[in-house]
């Protein structure tokens, strides 16, 4: 056979609700008929589990001759898809088969019959991410964030993922890792051009840890050979994608190196090695799989909107670092607090009578005014009120403990 002659083809097999053995249940039908190609492993949605299988063909019609593995594991003719599709969907048990997206007897299933595709566990990590940014990012439901740093920077999971990050440029580049069944998906986030739309911001390493061969071929086999292409084709990267590199790496071996490895096919090996050349550590990927994290982690809790508001507020305070440091009070004593509270109150007293009494100030318009004043106060008496707390905190825990 020639070479040219060869396509491929997408084969998804959908099934009704949870079933963990969905892509099992596939790769023994497959198997059984000798098809050449790969298949992925099960993905869950709300109300269904897909099974994607990419085969080979003879050509790219509509109706392609399917190819399939004869003695030797050489390539010869197998069926035409229209004579083997129904018989695939009837053995396996799917409830729908799409062939490249068109269902195989009637309308495609629409998103709300299938529902989204569900997160199974997310990470980020970054030297400059910020909690803050993460935590007002959660939904108005309850989440708990676990945070710790290591020489790479921080990492934050959460426990239910986040829909989105509202991550600032200032705290970019940064890492998101993500586990749905069995793929999964790392994503490395430049600060970005200005204009967003004309060039991507991300470059993305995604493995499917389940792919498998339908049928394993001798080295050196036409079968082999035709396998390889599939993988070169199912890994295919699109020149953005080598584009962003550019902006997350400067010119030199890792640049290359991380090219290379966006070239060559996907393992969980070059994933690692990956993330090592952008500077992030490869054993974040292991926190995916229920590895424990370290023990200095700390837990945040965040639930509802008004709460939400708080902890991050607690966490700009606790990440300010000089002129913002000294704005928020970051790690002042009560005394301090207190202090520096009056001052504020009595300086914002002052300000206000001059804007009402100076000729030149008086021009400042009122509702701008008692905007300023109001944020004024509001700090003054948030840190009077932090600093009388904290200092009454030792008077009363003594007072319960005798």
């Amino acid at each position: 056979m020639d070479d040219n002659e060869f396509s491929f083809i997408n084969l998804e097999f959908i099934f009704s609700g949870s079933k963990p053995e969905a892509a099992a249940d596939v790769h023994a039908v497959l198997a059984e008929h000798r098809l050449v190609g790969f298949i992925d492993g099960a993905r869950t949605r709300e109300h269904v589990t897909e099974v994607l299988a990419e085969l080979a063909t003879l050509n790219d019609a509509r109706d392609p001759v399917l190819c399939k593995m004869g003695p030797e594991d050489a390539l010869i003719h197998g069926p035409r898809l229209t004579e083997l599709a129904h018989s695939l969907k009837s053995a396996s048990g799917a409830r729908y088969v799409l062939i490249n997206g068109e269902e195989l007897d009637g309308p495609v299933p629409g998103e709300e019959q299938l529902g989204d595709y569900a997160t199974d566990v997310q990470l980020f990590q970054g030297s400059t991410l910020k909690v803050s940014e993460l935590t007002m990012s959660a939904s108005a439901g309850p989440n708990t964030f676990t945070v710790f740093r290591n020489l790479t920077g921080l990492t934050v999971l959460p426990r239910i993922p986040l829909e989105d990050s509202n991550v600032s440029r200032g705290s970019r580049p940064y890492l998101t890792l993500s586990r749905s069944g069995s793929v999964l998906t790392a994503s490395i986030h430049s600060k970005g051009p200005l204009r967003p739309q004309q060039f991507p911001d991300f470059v993305s390493y995604q493995i499917d840890l389940e792919r498998m061969k339908i049928l394993e071929a001798k080295s050196g086999s036409d079968a082999e050979l035709l396998l390889k292409s599939l993988d070169e084709w199912n890994d295919e990267v699109f020149e953005g994608e080598f584009e962003a590199v550019d902006q997350l790496l400067a010119a030199g071996p890792a640049r290359e190196e991380a090219k290379s490895i966006l070239r060559a096919p996907r393992s969980a090996h070059n994933l690692k090695r990956f993330l090592t050349l952008f500077g992030y550590d490869p054993r974040s990927i292991d926190f995916l799989s229920g590895a424990s994290v370290p023990e200095d982690a700390r837990e945040i809790h965040v639930h509802g909107v008004l709460n939400a508001i708080r902890v991050t507020m607690e966490e700009f305070e606790r990440e300010a670092t000089g002129l913002m440091g000294l704005i928020s009070r970051t790690g002042w004593s009560p005394r301090a607090l207190i202090v520096s509270s009056v001052a504020v109150l009595a300086a914002g007293a002052i300000a206000n009578r001059a804007m009402k009494t100076s000729p030149r100030l008086a021009r400042m318009p009122k509702p701008l005014r008692r905007s300023l004043m109001f944020f004024w106060y509001s700090d003054g008496v948030y840190y009077l009120a932090r600093g009388v707390k904290e200092a009454l905190d030792p008077v009363m825990q003594k007072a319960k403990s005798s």
